[in-house]
């Protein structure tokens, strides 16, 4: 029997929405009650400081506050908050399509930069170290 739906409330998917990969991206964190934020960006290194600069905030600053709750639509990690600030940043990338980290040798890219280690590892491919992940931990 398929479940009655009030023709007041809104559906919600249950699953995290995926973006493409396009040449924009449209930042669905939730500014407030199931409204998100809809900032659209063309650069997606953009995109991913916007989300760690203005959502996920930081401790020092007031204008915008740290929050280790991820707010993303229907995120299935939303009720449990994050230790460190580092690994909310780092789980914004699983709500993004963008994959920064390539490969110098094959153009290969990857969105984690031990993802692209462990390529270059396996196929011989020079590792350079240089990555952008969002930490403070890559090299420039």
């Amino acid at each position: 029997m398929l479940p009655l739906l009030s023709p007041i409330a809104p559906t919600v998917p249950t699953s995290t929405p995926k973006q493409p990969a396009t040449s924009s991206y449209s930042c669905l964190w939730q500014v407030s009650s199931q409204v998100p934020c809809f900032e659209v960006f063309e650069d997606p290194q953009a995109f991913y400081t916007h989300l760690a600069e203005t959502h996920v905030g930081r401790k020092a600053s007031s204008d915008y506050p740290l929050s280790l709750n991820c707010l993303w639509l229907n995120c299935s990690h939303a009720d449990r908050p994050f230790s460190k600030r580092d690994h909310i940043v780092s789980h914004c990338r699983a709500h993004v399509s963008f994959r920064a980290n390539q490969c110098d040798e094959c153009s290969a890219t990857f969105k984690w930069p031990h993802d692209l280690k462990k390529h270059c590892l396996k196929k011989g491919h020079k590792f350079s170290g240089d990555v952008l992940d969002g930490s403070k931990h890559s090299k420039s």
